[in-house]
C-alpha cells in the first residue's frame, strides 16, 4: 500500500518542456507528471429549459472507448437515450425526453450515471 506522502507527491511533481509556438519562439510548458489518465470535467449546462449537456475529455483514445461503451450500455438497460457527439478526444452528451419541454427525473439520472462512469474510468 502506498503511502499518502508517496501520492501526494506524484500529484505535485511536474516536470517543464520547452516548445515553439507557431512562430517558432521557444516557450515553457508546464506539465504534470501524474498517471491520471483523463482531465477533469466541467458541470452539466442546461440548454435552454429541456435539455442538458456536458463535455468530457480523455488523454487517450483506450479511455474514451471505454467511457463510450459503457454509456451505451447503460443506455441500453435503462431505456434512455442520449446524443452523443465524438469530437476525437472529446466526448459531448446531451440528454432530453424528446415530447416533454422539461428536464426529467430521468434525464438527471442520466446525468448521475455518466458521471459515474466518467469517474470509473479515470480510476482504470
Amino acid at each position: 500500500m502506498k503511502k499518502i506522502s508517496t501520492l501526494v507527491e506524484n500529484y505535485i511533481v511536474r516536470r517543464t518542456t520547452t516548445m515553439l509556438d507557431d512562430r517558432n519562439t521557444p516557450i515553457r510548458v508546464v506539465t504534470s507528471n501524474t498517471d491520471t489518465p483523463l482531465k477533469p470535467s466541467n458541470r452539466w449546462e442546461k440548454i435552454g429549459k429541456r435539455a442538458l449537456s456536458k463535455r468530457f475529455e480523455f488523454r487517450d483514445y483506450e479511455h474514451r472507448d471505454m467511457f463510450i461503451g459503457d454509456v451505451l450500455e447503460f443506455e441500453k438497460n435503462c431505456g434512455h437515450r442520449g446524443r452523443l457527439m465524438i469530437d476525437d478526444l472529446v466526448v459531448t452528451i446531451e440528454i432530453s425526453t424528446k415530447d416533454l419541454d422539461v428536464i426529467t427525473d430521468l434525464d438527471q439520472e442520466y446525468a448521475k450515471e455518466t458521471d459515474i462512469i466518467y469517474r470509473e474510468v479515470c480510476y482504470i
